[in-house]
């Protein structure tokens, strides 16, 4: 009968360990003498263990080494690398996605004029996020891309969302960084999950893009009711200098009207904002710096917006839509004193196969200026979303035509992306 060695001297240990402490005890043993003793018996087990342990090895060892094992002293496989938190947060993630894209034909609307068929990398991110205990998280993002649909040469790393967010309560966060304003439900959306390549021409135009500011966030009825109110420099992100002294102010309101099994969800949102600008570039509007001379796109005044926009889902439907307005008072009175722009778009999607294949189309209007006629631009959508693991990897194919002032009568462009989220 074979007995592993060692096994009667830990018995033997135990039963002293335990017999010594009623013996103390009778003899009104400090509190201090009682600890020296469990501290004498935990370093005899220790010992004991390690030398069984030895004794083990020894033994299995030509057992391993007859199953092919590598000998104990050979030399052993690195080490899987592992991101280590070097400050005191209790989580850090490293995520980001790839977006790489393919365009060719013609224009399609003003933002590709003047651009050839071309590859480029759409998008390509590498994030930072973390939590600590004390109720603050952050995230810090940069973008390798183009991050743009104009044409660009040295494109370099640039800043995206960068933020610091005290989280203690639901119904109110208070973050600082870069900012999306509160202002359009199609800027708001994340790049990752849209149905349609580009966000439509309106959104791009009248709404505004991340920038230096503050916001509030707040969610109440588990999420079915929520804000955001932000304020910020208002002339683009990836830049510490505000045009003036004043801010976007921007707020929106959204919550769930219905839920249900026969009749889907429906989710509403209504915005608003104010801005003073004394040099912010807002292209397709016709804005130039003195009467007759060449237009560029920058505008100074006050500018005040309002929208709304609704999606609804219903079993493999998608139906959603946004419509947006705004008022420029330029300082120069130049195209006008004071005009209105606006733009809508519905778009609707359907999984053919479900969570595979997705198709996609979308109707949208953007007109510049109400006052002026022949300026509207009037596009369809159609595409196709390949879904292999949900929005992680992801290849689409969109086909933008239709009618743009300037532009050959429907003017068609392909887009091509995949997309890859790590």
């Amino acid at each position: 009968m074979n007995r592993k060695p060692g096994l009667p001297i830990v018995a033997a240990a135990l039963a002293a360990a335990a017999l010594s402490l009623p013996g103390r005890a009778a003899a009104a043993a400090t509190i201090e003498e009682r600890l020296e003793a469990l501290e004498a018996g935990y370093a005899q087990l220790k010992e004991e263990n390690a030398r069984l342990r030895d004794l083990l090895a020894a033994k299995t060892a030509p057992q391993a080494q007859a199953a092919g094992a590598p000998p104990a002293d050979a030399p052993q496989p690195a080490a899987t690398p592992r991101v280590v938190a070097k400050g005191n947060e209790r989580k850090l993630e490293i995520s980001g996605f790839i977006q790489g894209q393919y365009e060719a034909g013609d224009a399609g609307d003003a933002r590709f004029a003047g651009i050839n068929d071309r590859f480029f990398f759409r998008r390509a991110r590498l994030m930072v996020a973390g939590d600590f205990a004390e109720h603050f998280d952050f995230r810090l993002e940069a973008d390798f891309g183009a991050n743009s649909l104009g044409a660009s040469t040295g494109v370099r790393a640039s800043a995206n969302e960068i933020y610091v967010n005290w989280n203690r309560y639901p119904a109110a966060n208070v973050r600082v960084g870069y900012l999306k304003p509160a202002f359009g439900g199609d800027q708001l959306w994340s790049d990752t999950t849209f149905d349609t390549i580009e966000r439509p021409l309106a959104s791009d135009r009248i709404a505004d893009g991340r920038q230096p500011g503050l916001g509030v966030y707040g969610s109440f009825l588990d999420k079915r009711i929520g804000y955001l109110v932000t304020a910020g420099h208002g002339n683009g992100s990836n830049s510490s200098s505000n045009d003036d002294d004043r801010f976007l102010g921007a707020a929106r309101v959204y919550g769930t009207l219905f839920d249900s099994t026969g009749a889907g969800r429906l989710v509403a949102a209504a915005n608003v904002m104010h801005s003073g600008d004394s040099a912010v570039s807002k292209p397709g509007f016709g804005f130039d710096a003195t009467a007759g001379g060449a237009v560029d796109g920058i505008f100074r005044g006050k500018r005040t917006g309002w929208g709304g926009d609704a999606q609804w889902t219903l079993g493999r439907w998608q139906v959603g839509g946004e419509y947006l307005r705004e008022r420029f008072e330029p300082d120069n009175a130049l195209p006008r004193h004071k005009f209105d722009a606006d733009g809508w778009q519905l778009t609707a999607s359907y999984m053919l196969v479900p969570a595979r294949l997705q198709a996609v189309l979308q109707r949208e209007v953007f007109d510049p200026n109400l006052d002026l006629a022949g300026d509207t631009t009037e596009n369809w959508l159609v595409g196709l979303n390949y879904l292999l693991k949900g929005n992680d990897i992801k290849l689409m194919i969109n086909y933008l035509f239709g009618d743009a002032p300037g532009l050959p009568g429907d003017s068609g462009r392909l887009l091509a992306r995949v997309q890859l989220m790590y």
